[in-house]
């Protein structure tokens, strides 16, 4: 198995015993390897404190069970605003907040993709439903399919 995967199975439970859940984790090789471990919570944001627990257990997890033969940095974060939305969870807590959905053209697939504007309205299995407001009035979507979309990110409002 490869060296992700096994920091996966180590970091699940420990993210998970603090209430979060784990969105990825990437090894990056520079100078000396860093370690990304990336959470996020159902319902509310990521504490730092709680980021700062769960690098302390998983750091002596990762040591006792040897996961990286060099030295490295752990790094254990939020998604951020750059990352787009990949778990279903994410899309249930940013219901209601402005999103840009890049959708890609299936006819020309060498197209770039086209963005929408709108307000996260519902995520079902099948695909995302926007809420967009032209001039004065609103107007729902239709359903904008999952095969379609290639990413959804937040967009903060200020």
């Amino acid at each position: 198995m490869s060296i992700t995967h096994n920091i996966k199975e180590l970091a699940q439970p420990v993210v998970e015993s603090y209430g979060y859940f784990l969105l990825e984790v990437t090894i990056v090789p520079k100078g000396r390897k860093e370690c990304w471990i990336v959470i996020d919570h159902e319902t509310k944001g990521v504490d730092v404190d709680d980021c700062s627990k769960i690098s302390k257990e998983l750091a002596l997890l990762m040591e006792a069970h040897e996961s990286l033969d060099d030295a490295y940095i752990l790094n254990v974060t939020s998604p951020g605003l750059d990352r787009p939305l990949s778990d279903p969870r994410q899309f249930s807590k940013n219901k209601g907040r402005s999103v840009k959905i890049e959708i890609l053209d299936i006819e020309d697939p060498n197209s770039d993709p086209v963005e929408v504007h709108g307000v996260l309205k519902e995520y079902t299995e099948d695909g995302v439903k926007l809420t967009v407001v032209k001039g004065k009035k609103t107007e729902d979507l239709p359903l904008i399919p999952h095969t379609i979309i290639q990413h959804v990110y937040v967009t903060p409002s200020f």
